[in-house]
């Protein structure tokens, strides 16, 4: 709970007095590395100043590079989907009155390096992207912050230099998503089979030089 209130602290700005819906200028992404991949959580939250359920629908900011995501927080799968340009949208969700986080996961299966591309759909004044201290993530349109603690865990931050507007899109570059023993295994594997292939051609070209024995 302590975990979830933190969060909402840090994605909700003041909402504003209008009776209309409102994603919050405050976007918070988390990046932790796995086995062959990068998972990441979008985060930020809906204000709905009126007292009764109302619609939006909006872009999500997820990188072009996504394998797979899922709903975690304040949308279910259902909600989502893909527009004509490839963004992911929530589509005409209800949200209840007050303030609700959204929290939508991603994956990118990857190893070692990799650039994930993100396109701003909306303009977007803040983003704070939170990463292990085992993986290094940088871009030009990012500079080192201090992390906010939502967690125990240790993070890493970057925030946006200045804000993102409609159309702009932003590289990061991640380095460091560590190896799974499979594919070293996979590898191992083939390097085997080279070898024994060579021992074998060289086998059978050494034989073919012996010269034949003349009675």
């Amino acid at each position: 709970m302590r975990m979830v209130i933190a969060i909402i602290t840090v994605v909700t700005s003041l909402i504003a007095k209008a009776e209309q819906l409102n994603v919050s200028d405050k976007h918070l992404l988390v990046m932790q590395a796995r086995i062959d991949s990068i998972w990441g959580k979008y985060l930020f939250s809906v204000g709905n100043p009126t007292t009764a359920q109302q619609s939006l629908r909006f872009a999500l900011l997820l990188p072009k590079e996504t394998d797979d995501f899922r709903a975690l927080e304040g949308v279910s799968d259902d909600d989502l989907q893909l527009s004509e340009d490839g963004s992911l949208v929530v589509d005409k969700k209800d949200f209840p009155p007050g303030t609700t986080l959204v929290n939508v996961g991603f994956k990118k299966i990857v190893t070692g390096t990799t650039t994930l591309t993100f396109r701003v759909i909306e303009p977007l004044v803040n983003l704070v992207i939170l990463f292990d201290e085992e993986i290094s993530i940088k871009s030009p349109a990012f500079e080192p912050t201090v992390a906010p603690k939502i967690s125990a865990h240790n993070y890493q931050a970057l925030q946006n230099k200045k804000q993102f507007a409609r159309g702009e899109t932003f590289i990061l570059q991640v380095a460091g998503i560590p190896r799974g023993r499979s594919k070293i295994q996979v590898i191992a594997g083939i390097f085997a089979v080279i070898l024994l292939a060579s021992m074998i051609w060289l086998t059978v070209k050494t034989r073919s030089q012996e010269p034949k024995n003349t009675i």
